[in-house]
This record gives structure tokens, C-alpha cells and sequence, in this order.
């Protein structure tokens, strides 16, 4: 994932789809609120 400035490697062994809920831990783990990431698309 790639944002701005911020770049989060999300490994993805099923090749699919990720869950929001893991999204939301990796964006937590990154110091992005929900909020930020979704007023930056």
C-alpha cells in the first residue's frame, strides 16, 4: 500500500482480497487513522 509518503508492505499468500479489519491493524501499526487514509484517495 502506498499513500503520500507512507509505503506498508502487506504480504498476501492467498492472493485475494484483504479483510478491512487486518487493514485497519496494518494502517494502525503505519500511525494512519481510517480517516486520513480515506480523505487522501
Amino acid at each position: 500500500m502506498i499513500k503520500d509518503e507512507v509505503r506498508l508492505t502487506i504480504p498476501n499468500p492467498h492472493k485475494g482480497d484483504l479483510d478491512w479489519s487486518l487493514v485497519k491493524r496494518i494502517l494502525r501499526l503505519g500511525g494512519i487513522t481510517q480517516q486520513k487514509w480515506d480523505s487522501a484517495k
